[in-house]
């Protein structure tokens, strides 16, 4: 299943995203709520397909942008995992399945 983590503001976020269709925004009725003035009300849609290692994210002409990995998208966009989206100056990542059970190395052994 895939996941979108980063921080928003001094809070870690956190949301699964199973399939189906979700609305990100700053409105307390958004799927996704994401509480920063740089988000539209409605900000951007993303849609979760079954069976799918990816995502469809779309801007909802919202003030301050959708990006994907620093580009501002126009139309729907596949989103992949490790990608990272900003709505206005909030940065999320998408994370993988596969991601969930891959151990990170520790950066502080510098053994061969």
């Amino acid at each position: 299943m895939l996941k979108l983590a980063g921080t928003i503001g001094a809070e870690s976020y956190c949301r699964e995203l199973p399939p189906g269709r979700y609305i990100a925004g700053r409105t307390a009725d958004c799927d996704l709520f994401i509480d920063n003035k740089t988000v539209s009300r409605r900000h951007a849609k993303i849609l979760v397909l079954p069976g799918d290692d990816c995502l469809y994210l779309s801007d909802l002409e919202s003030s301050n942008g959708t990006w994907v990995n620093g580009i501002r998208i126009q139309v729907r966009t596949k989103v992949l995992p490790g990608d990272r989206i900003s709505f206005g100056q909030v940065e999320l990542t998408v994370i993988g399945t596969d991601a969930e059970e891959t151990t990170l190395p520790d950066p502080t052994d510098h053994t061969p």
